[in-house]
């Protein structure tokens, strides 16, 4: 018979990112095995509208490959830091953390015996098997002290939305000229009515993807509060009117249980906007850190968490379109 346990040398209801926890993993034996690994993982399981996924966070080998005695106990002490991940609840799909002590034997070779008329004609079937004892525990994670490290590099934006205010007035201009032209056909003043409105927007945002596939965001750290997001490359700067920058953080899920996957978003936090006039082909602009713990960005399977820069436009003729650039900043 083998035993084993984890423990941990202090139990929280509550542990903390970035401090170093100890512990030990205890195993009995009957008698003298032959081990071929024993240690410890810490885990991250994603549960929710998505499939179950886990991943591997911290991962020890303390025995590799070597006999344990019978009769008497073994203590194997470890100690173990989480950096980045924390428990979190969302409106889609959670994560949870456990630390997990295993261990595995050398992998055993079992001859199937065969059946029918592959008793006279086919190849023994071979099984192989390799035992697995494990204990582990739940653990809830979170920040003590907030703090975000922001990613550094240039990122290009993408168009979000794109609405103009002249395009819904030359409609309603077209309507007496439809109607006039079309005489005893009064529904047909419908027609290029919708033609010239989809081609007027089909061809706005064509043209907004050009002129802004230049655009770039860079992230610096002012303080524990605040940080800079500053646009670099902003060609015809002289064009635009003002801006109005802001970020959120947004949950998106895959959901795949259905006969088509289905992509579901959810807004977790949206900041406060800053509203300035751009005076050149870069602008600095100062945002607010969240006050309240937020979670990290998160790629994870079908599971993520965005954060969001965004940045609406004004152009002096009327126009306005917003743009919107992810970026996944870690916990400190």
């Amino acid at each position: 018979m083998i035993q084993i346990e984890i423990e941990l040398d202090e139990y929280q209801e509550v542990y903390h990112l970035g401090t170093p926890y100890s512990g030990r993993i205890s195993v009995e034996l009957e008698e003298a095995v032959e081990v071929h690994r024993l240690g410890y993982r810490l885990v991250v399981e994603l549960r929710g509208l998505v499939e179950v996924y886990e991943h591997t966070i911290v991962q020890e080998i303390l025995v590799n490959r070597e006999r344990l005695a019978g009769d008497k106990p073994h203590v194997f002490p470890f100690e173990f830091v989480n950096h980045h991940f924390e428990t979190f609840k969302g409106k889609r799909f959670s994560l949870h953390l456990r630390i997990e002590g295993f261990l595995e034997m050398p992998p055993q070779t079992t001859t199937l015996p065969n059946r029918g008329l592959r008793r006279l004609t086919g190849p023994s079937r071979t099984q192989v098997e390799q035992p697995r004892y494990q204990d582990d525990i739940r653990l809830r994670y979170r920040s003590s002290a907030p703090r975000y490290r922001l990613p550094t590099e240039a990122t290009s934006f993408a168009v979000y939305e794109s609405i103009s205010w002249w395009i819904p007035l030359i409609l309603i201009g077209l309507l007496p000229v439809g109607y006039h032209l079309s005489g005893d056909q009064h529904p047909a003043y419908f027609i290029p009515l919708f033609v010239l409105g989809f081609l007027i927007s089909i061809v706005a945002i064509l043209w907004i993807g050009r002129w802004t596939q230049a655009w770039r965001f860079r992230l610096s750290e002012l303080e524990e509060t605040h940080f800079e997001l500053r646009l670099e490359r902003v060609e015809n700067w002289r064009s635009i009117q003002s801006v109005e920058v802001w970020y959120e953080i947004e949950e998106e899920v895959i959901d795949r249980r259905g006969t088509s996957p289905t992509t579901n978003r959810s807004t977790l936090f949206r900041s406060e906007s800053v509203r300035q006039r751009i005076l050149g082909s870069s602008l600095g602009i100062k945002l607010p850190l969240p006050v309240a713990n937020q979670p990290a960005g998160i790629v994870m399977g079908d599971a993520k968490i965005h954060w969001l820069a965004k940045v609406r436009v004004r152009l002096h003729w009327g126009l306005r379109f917003t743009l919107r650039g992810p970026f996944l900043p870690q916990k400190m």
